[in-house]
């Protein structure tokens, strides 16, 4: 999952379970940034991604820490919803449906509220995929990092 994150006034989007590869324990410094974006408000989640953290059974680590981080929730709007239709429209695969834990509608969403918001979005997906986010936010402008992207932008350093 992804995450918004603001890269100016608004900032960049962020997927809480970036923990799996970056576990709390392990990676303190960089979770304590992230923390602190979060607590600034400088950091987003958008509701359709906040929905499928807590209703999923798997993650209850991302569950808290969506309810502890103070992490902005950025509920959808009309705005969003007209960038949802382009975005589906060029790329109708972004839609998942049906009975499987793969079923999602979380990316499209998560995309279409960096682009009505102007975020940058946080997501540890291969960027060599056409149907995954990175590839599918760059084709509307849309900047993607991963979390050591991020780290790199923001000059963190950690020992």
């Amino acid at each position: 999952m992804s995450c918004g994150l603001q890269t100016g006034p608004d900032g960049p989007t962020f997927c809480p379970q970036s923990r799996f590869l970056y576990p709390r324990r392990v990676h303190v410094g960089l979770w304590r940034e992230i923390d602190k974006l979060a607590s600034e408000r400088r950091l987003v989640v958008c509701s359709q991604i906040e929905k499928e953290v807590k209703r999923g059974a798997r993650d209850d680590l991302a569950k808290e820490w969506l309810n502890i981080s103070g992490v902005r929730i950025i509920v959808e709007s009309p705005g969003v919803q007209q960038c949802l239709r382009q975005i589906v429209n060029a790329q109708p695969k972004l839609l998942k449906f049906g009975d499987t834990r793969e079923c999602s509608s979380g990316d499209a969403f998560l995309i279409a509220t960096a682009m009505f918001y102007n975020l940058a979005i946080i997501t540890e997906e291969k960027k060599t995929s056409p149907y995954k986010i990175p590839q599918v936010a760059s084709s509307f402008g849309i900047k993607t990092y991963s979390l050591n992207e991020l780290a790199e932008e923001n000059g963190w350093e950690f020992s």
